[in-house]
């Protein structure tokens, strides 16, 4: 059995080395988008950028995924949130997953 080891040099947290560039020998770290970052150092992939907290991917946008503040009656508390994860306040309520129309409920103010 043959077991190739690979050091990585590590990015730092926010930045990512992508496997062309490491493949050609680019030790360059490439930046996240703005409000993003990874969970790990020595991320090999664009993918592995994430949502910092108090952001959420919004996957429904034509140019693509981009982090978006979290809103009122939503609640981004951790790095990673998705529209589709997005944590609702209590008193507050969406029709599906994939909405984006929080609003708080008809009675909160009894609750």
């Amino acid at each position: 059995m043959l077991t190739m080891l690979v050091e990585c040099e590590a990015c730092p947290l926010g930045t990512f080395r992508d496997a062309a560039s490491f493949d050609a020998g680019i030790v360059e770290c490439t930046a996240c988008e703005a409000h993003s970052t990874t969970l790990v150092v020595c991320a090999l992939r664009s993918d592995e950028c994430v949502c910092d907290a108090g952001y959420f991917a919004n996957t429904s946008l034509p140019t693509g995924p981009d982090c978006q503040p979290c809103f009122a009656g939503s609640e981004c508390l951790a790095p990673g949130s998705t529209r589709q994860s997005l944590n609702i306040q209590l008193g507050h309520w969406r029709q599906s997953e994939g909405s984006l129309d929080v609003r708080p409920c008809p009675d909160a103010s009894t609750n």
